[in-house]
């Protein structure tokens, strides 16, 4: 009977770097946004998206610029579902016709 080898987390790789790559990171989202806590709460879902990234076949080897595309990927997804949410309050209370500026204004911001 054969055993199947047990494989190394992939993540590990990612432990690894973790000290030296949260900075950047956090340096990063909080350069973004400009708020602490919202940077440290999309720090930590830039990271454990970067597990889950890491445990796919055929993954890269971590790096921080391949964190700092993560964290990219993590405002991008907040940007995008805070502008929806202020779209919907937008139209639900009273648009206008500035509708259509205030959302260029949102976007380009």
């Amino acid at each position: 009977m054969t055993h199947p080898q047990v494989q190394p987390d992939p993540a590990f790789g990612l432990l690894k770097l973790y000290d030296d790559a949260l900075p950047h990171v956090y340096g990063y989202l909080l350069a973004r946004c400009g708020d602490t806590g919202l940077a440290e709460d999309l720090t930590a879902e830039s990271f454990l998206a970067a597990v889950h990234a890491v445990r796919k076949p055929g993954a890269p080897d971590p790096s921080i610029p391949w964190l700092i595309g993560v964290a990219r990927h993590k405002i991008w997804e907040y940007d995008a579902k805070t502008l929806a949410n202020d779209l919907s309050a937008h139209l639900a209370y009273g648009a206008g016709t500035g509708t259509t500026f205030w959302l260029i204004t949102k976007i380009w911001r």
